[in-house]
Order: C-alpha cells, then sequence, then structure tokens
C-alpha cells in the first residue's frame, strides 16, 4: 500500500476517534447539568462522574496509540515511507492524545465551575460553615474555569515546542512563548482562587513558583535555553 493511502487511513481513524470522544463529552455534560442542578455544598458526585470519563479519555488515547503503532509498521514497510512521513505522522499521534487531553479539561472544567459556582450561591444563602465548605472544596474548581483559556494557550504553547522532533531545533522564541504561557496560567489559577477562598492568599506566590520549577526543569532540557538564561543573569 502507498504512504498516501496509508496515512488517509490513519487521518480516518483519528478523525473517528476524535468523533467518538466527542460524543462521550457530550453525554457526560448532559449528565453533569442534571447533577448541577441539585448541588448544594458536595462536589462529589459530578466529580465522580468526570472521574469516569477521565478513564474513557485513556481508552481513546490508548486507541491512537494502538492506531499509531498499526500506521508506524506499516509505512516502515512501504517503499515511500521515509524518515520524514514518519515524523510527520507521529506528530499527529503527538497532538491528537494531547488535544484529546484538552478537549476533556475544556469540558470538565466547565461543568465543575457550574457545580462548584452552585455550591457558591448556596454557601452564601446558608453562611457560617457552608462558605468554608465551599473555600476547600469550590474555590479551586471557580478557579480551574475562569481560567481555562489562559489553560488552553498554555497546553497550546508546550505542543508547539514538543511537535520539534529536533530539540535543538526549537527557536527560543518557542520556548519563551511557552514559559510567558504557563507562568500566566498559573498566576491567573491561583490568584483567582485566592479571590473565592482569602486564606489561601499568602500561598499563591509558592503555588506559582512549585509549578513553575517543573517548567524551568523541562526548557533546561534545551541548550538555546540555557544558553539565554546565563546570558540573562548578572
Amino acid at each position: 500500500m502507498a504512504a498516501a493511502a496509508i496515512i488517509g487511513r490513519w487521518d480516518e481513524t483519528l478523525a473517528a476517534i476524535r468523533q467518538q470522544f466527542e460524543d462521550v463529552l457530550a453525554t457526560a455534560w448532559h449528565d453533569s447539568m442534571k447533577l448541577v442542578a441539585v448541588t448544594t455544598l458536595d462536589l462529589g458526585p459530578i466529580l465522580r462522574l468526570w472521574g469516569r470519563i477521565e478513564h474513557e479519555c485513556r481508552r481513546h488515547v490508548e486507541r491512537i496509540a494502538a492506531g499509531w503503532d498499526a500506521v508506524g509498521d506499516a509505512l516502515s514497510a512501504c517503499p515511500d515511507g521515509s524518515r520524514t512521513v514518519m515524523l510527520e505522522q507521529g506528530a499527529k499521534r503527538d497532538a491528537a492524545t494531547r488535544l484529546l487531553g484538552l478537549r476533556l479539561a475544556q469540558v470538565q472544567r466547565t461543568a465543575v465551575g457550574h457545580g462548584a459556582a452552585a455550591m457558591h450561591e448556596h454557601a452564601q444563602r446558608s453562611g457560617g460553615d457552608a462558605l468554608r465548605v465551599f473555600a476547600a472544596c469550590g474555590a479551586r474548581a471557580l478557579a480551574e474555569a475562569a481560567s481555562l483559556p489562559l489553560y488552553e494557550a498554555m497546553v497550546m504553547a508546550e505542543l508547539r515546542v514538543d511537535a520539534f522532533d529536533d530539540r535543538a531545533a526549537v527557536p527560543v522564541s518557542t520556548l519563551a512563548d511557552y514559559e510567558a504561557a504557563a507562568r500566566r496560567y498559573w498566576q491567573a489559577l491561583f490568584d483567582a482562587e485566592a479571590q473565592w477562598a482569602p486564606l489561601q492568599q499568602p500561598y499563591v506566590h509558592a503555588h506559582v513558583q512549585r509549578h513553575m520549577h517543573d517548567v524551568e526543569r523541562k526548557l533546561s532540557a534545551y541548550w538555546q535555553w540555557r544558553t539565554r538564561e546565563r546570558a540573562a543573569s548578572p
């Protein structure tokens, strides 16, 4: 089979997996809204629902991996299955996997955020311990929903970094974009959480620094980033 035909089947496989997962998300959204309608001070039911959907997402990721194994073997046996073609199609696997996780986060965080908003309304009406329960269990969910656009930007920026097969070929500007996107997201997330749970305010900086440490560790694997950092040091 020619490489073009193999690639065509691979694209069809990825499209089918994406659509099937969208169907799963649509059903989960519908079920979530039923739970939101009766949410008071317990996000447990909606969180358990999305725990099951996370498992379903992993199953679809495994299907992508299995599909790529078959495609990779077929391309390896194909006369016109060059290394460049292999890398391009492998990148599709990586992107499809990452984007599946992003779609999960988009729908999950929005749905759970609705539940947390209902929880907050109930807590405001009830006062006292109800507000403390919300601060402990609902504030982060509202923050994650509010900062979702920045989370999406961070994921896409990291995807652009990881799209390069050769680390040495990644432009410093692409690495800097990822670092900046990550910092904006983590700062916005913990700032938002502290707005809903003021007792978290003293810990915002430490939370951001902890997550940025992981980002910096990833970036330090790139010699061009290390060179940039050394040049910026006093």
